[in-house]
């Protein structure tokens, strides 16, 4: 961070072709099919700016160091073959002292794809993409970069693992509960603003009563669920704040 002094923007990306579908059978209900079919229902999966782009949200949002005050969303379905969850996201966060984070979720097949973080310094640049992390100056000079070759690093899926059943085992405990929470509103502050198309604020998300899904969890048919019906950003708000 100080190889980056004050950092003023970021940019985060989850672009990937399209993930999975499951058509609806005749011998599942409402509830089995949305079950089955989590990922492609808004109020499981929470969409994909939720359950992939939250990840590169939650790192631009580790090296901004504070929470946006509001977000003008766009999004929408192009290609998508089941569920009521959108195509593509295009966020803009708005921070204090005029800072910006943008970010952009999107699965559709064919198209360029783009899993990374950079954070914008007063005096460098910090990329991360694929596993690679350096940071350059204005210059595109290589200030610092990680060797991987002398320093390997150890599967992350692996080791987070090691560090839950440490935290148990040793009693080193990890709690990143407030962090994990503050990402996840950042993520979903996001999302309504593209649901609705409008700009929306931190106060808002705080104080939404927003809520998706069911009042009771139980096999049968789903009254609020509708196959392939999304929000349309200024015409259909998905939910008053």
């Amino acid at each position: 961070m100080r190889v980056l002094n004050d950092v003023v923007s970021a940019s985060s990306h989850w672009n990937q072709g399209a993930w999975w579908n499951k058509k609806q059978r005749p011998e599942w209900s409402d509830m089995e099919y949305c079950l089955r079919n989590w990922f492609n229902i808004k109020w499981l999966s929470g969409d994909h700016i939720l359950d992939q782009g939250i990840h590169n949200i939650d790192v631009a949002t580790w090296f901004m160091g504070e929470l946006p005050e509001r977000a003008v969303g766009f999004g929408g379905r192009a290609r998508r073959l089941t569920g009521d969850i959108f195509d593509f996201f295009s966020v803009d966060y708005y921070y204090p002292k005029n800072k910006r984070m943008l970010h952009t979720a999107r699965q559709i097949d064919d198209c360029d794809g783009n899993i990374s973080e950079q954070i914008m310094g007063t005096k460098g640049i910090a990329k991360l993409h694929g596993g690679a992390m350096k940071i350059v100056d204005w210059e595109d000079n290589t200030l610092w970069e990680y060797d991987y070759e002398s320093k390997p690093v150890k599967n992350p899926y692996v080791q987070e693992h090691i560090h839950l059943i440490e935290s148990i085992r040793l009693n080193k405990k990890i709690n990143q509960a407030e962090d994990l929470a503050m990402s996840t509103l950042v993520a979903i502050l996001g999302r309504e603003s593209a649901y609705t198309g409008k700009s929306i604020n931190w106060g808002e998300i705080m104080a939404s009563k927003l809520r998706y899904g069911p009042e009771v969890y139980e096999m049968g048919p789903l009254a609020d669920y509708h196959e392939g019906v999304v929000p349309i950003p200024g015409k259909d708000p998905a939910a008053p704040m």
